[in-house]
C-alpha cells in the first residue's frame, strides 16, 4: 500500500482517523495488512465465514457516536469521552460483523484512560486490545484505519513515557509509568505489525537508557541485544547512528563482568568505524553510559579520551561539544563553578567559530551557564551575563529566552489572566455592536 493511496483513502473516511498522517515510516512495517478499500461502499472479507461487510445505518450511526466522543476528548473531557467510546465498544461487540472496529474503538478508550492520568485502569482493555489486533493482523484482516489507530496508540505510549521530551523521568513512579508504556509501545510493534517495524530501535533504545539508570543489568542487555540483532545490515550512516546502542551493549557486559564480550563488541564496532573513518564514537558513547549510571567521575575520564581523539583529527566542533559534556559531569557532581567554566569555554568557541543560523547552539549553552550561576546562588551575575549577551543572542534567535526569564513570564502571564479575560470580553462586545 503506498502511503499516498493510504492517505487519500483516509481523506475521505470520516472519523478521528480521517487526517493527513506520516506514513513513511510505518507503512512498511504494515505490508502484511490486508489491502482492500476502505473507502464509502467498499467491502471486505471477515474471518469466521462472516462473508464481507458493507457500511450501513448502523454503522454511520457507530461512527457519528466515535465522533462525538473525539470532540469529547479533543476538549480534554477524557471521562465523557470514555463513557462515549465505552458504549460503542458495546454496541461493536454487539454487531459483530466488523471486529476492526472493535480495535478501533478500544484504541480510543486506552488513549482516554492513559491522557485521564490513569493508565493503570486502561490495562484490561489493552490486554483485549493485543489479543483482537494480534488475532485479525495474522488473519490479514486488520483494516487500515484500525492498523493506523493501533500505530498511533504506540506513539501515544512512547511520548506519555516522557522519554520523547528528553532525559530520564527522575522520581520512581514516573519511571515506572515509562517502563510500563515503553513495554506496551515495543509489544504493539512487535505482535502486531512484526519485528521489522521501522521505530522499535528508539522505543527498545528509550528503555534501556531506563534500565541503565537503574542498573538494571540483564534488562538492559535484553533490550539492546535487541538492537544489536536489528541494526546488523544497516547501510553505513544509519548504523553509524544508531551504533551508540551497541557501545552501550559493551559498557553493561562490562558490568556483568562479561568483560571477553565487552571486548569482542567493542572489537567490532571499532573495525567498522576505522573503514568509516569515524573516531571519538566509542569514548563520548561510554562517557555517555557512565552517566546515565551515575558515575560522572569515569564519564570525565572517557569525555577527556575523547578530547585527545578530537584535538588529533582537528575537529573544532566536535572538540566543543566534548567540552559541554565535561562541564556537564561536574554539574551532575555539584561542582557547579567547574561545570561554568566548561560551559564558558564552549560558548565562547561557539559565538566565535559556529554559523549563525545555529541559534539552538547558542541558546542552549547560555541557559547552562547562567544555569549553574544562579545554582551557586550568583544571582547578580547571572543576571547581568543575561544583558550582556541578550543581544547577541537575539541575533541568532529572536525568541531568546533565559530560565529565569521564562519563569517571570509565566508568572507574568498567570498574574494577568484575569485583565486579559477582561479585555477580550470587551472587544468581542464591541465586535457585535459594530456589525
Amino acid at each position: 500500500m503506498k502511503a499516498n493511496s493510504l492517505r487519500k483513502k483516509l481523506d475521505r473516511v470520516s472519523g478521528v482517523f480521517a487526517v493527513s498522517v506520516l506514513l513513511s515510516a510505518c507503512t512498511g512495517a504494515i505490508t502484511s495488512l490486508w489491502t482492500d478499500s476502505v473507502s464509502s461502499g467498499a467491502a471486505y472479507a471477515l474471518p469466521g465465514g462472516m462473508g464481507r461487510w458493507a457500511p450501513d445505518e448502523r454503522w454511520k450511526k457507530w461512527q457519528e457516536e466515535v465522533d462525538r466522543g473525539f470532540l469529547a476528548y479533543s476538549r480534554r473531557d477524557y471521562l465523557m469521552a470514555e463513557k462515549i467510546y465505552l458504549h460503542a465498544l458495546e454496541k461493536a461487540k454487539q454487531y459483530a460483523d466488523n471486529p476492526s472496529k472493535v480495535v478501533e474503538v478500544l484504541t480510543k478508550i486506552i488513549s482516554a484512560r492513559i491522557d485521564s492520568g490513569q493508565m493503570e485502569r486502561a490495562e484490561p482493555y489493552y490486554n483485549e486490545l493485543m489479543v483482537l489486533a494480534t488475532t485479525l493482523n495474522k488473519q490479514k484482516n486488520l483494516d487500515e484505519l484500525s492498523a493506523l489507530a493501533v500505530e498511533e496508540l504506540a506513539n501515544h505510549y512512547y511520548e506519555v513515557s516522557g522519554i520523547a521530551q528528553g532525559g530520564i523521568p527522575l522520581s520512581p513512579s514516573r519511571r515506572d509509568r515509562a517502563i510500563l508504556a515503553l513495554n506496551h509501545c515495543i509489544d504493539i510493534r512487535v505482535k502486531v505489525f512484526g519485528e521489522h517495524h521501522p521505530k522499535l530501535t528508539t522505543a527498545r533504545g528509550a528503555l534501556a537508557n531506563i534500565y541503565i539508570v537503574l542498573h538494571q543489568w540483564d534488562d538492559a542487555k535484553d533490550q539492546l541485544s535487541e538492537i544489536r540483532h536489528a541494526i546488523k545490515d544497516l547501510a553505513d550512516k544509519p548504523w553509524v547512528h544508531d551504533s551508540r546502542y551497541l557501545i552501550y551493549l559493551g559498557c553493561v557486559y562490562e558490568k556483568r563482568g562479561r568483560e571477553r564480550h565487552a571486548a569482542r563488541i567493542f572489537d567490532e564496532i571499532q573495525k567498522r568505524f576505522d573503514k568509516l573513518k569515524v573516531f571519538g564514537e566509542i569514548e563520548k558513547y561510554r562517557a555517555v553510559f557512565l552517566r546515565m549510571a551515575g558515575e560522572p567521575a569515569a564519564a570525565e575520564a572517557w569525555y577527556r579520551k575523547e578530547l585527545a581523539a578530537e584535538q588529533k583529527h582537528g575537529s573544532k566542533y566536535g572538540e566543543m561539544n566534548v567540552i559541554r559534556g565535561i562541564a556537564g559531569t561536574f554539574e551532575d557532581r555539584d561542582k557547579n563553578a567547574e561545570a561554568e567554566k566548561y560551559y564558558r569555554m564552549a560558548f565562547d568557541w561557539s559565538k566565535k567559530n559556529l554559523k549563525l543560523d545555529t541559534h539552538h547552539k547558542f541558546t542552549d549553552l547560555a541557559n547552562e551557564i547562567e544555569r549553574t550561576m544562579l545554582k551557586q546562588g550568583k544571582i547578580k551575575e547571572a543576571n547581568q551575563f543575561r544583558v550582556e549577551n541578550a543581544e547577541f543572542l537575539r541575533t541568532q534567535n529572536p525568541r531568546f529566552k533565559s530560565p529565569s526569564r521564562l519563569m517571570q513570564e509565566e508568572i507574568d502571564i498567570l498574574n494577568n489572566l484575569n485583565e486579559i479575560s477582561k479585555k477580550t470580553r470587551i472587544e468581542a462586545k464591541e465586535m457585535i455592536k459594530r456589525n
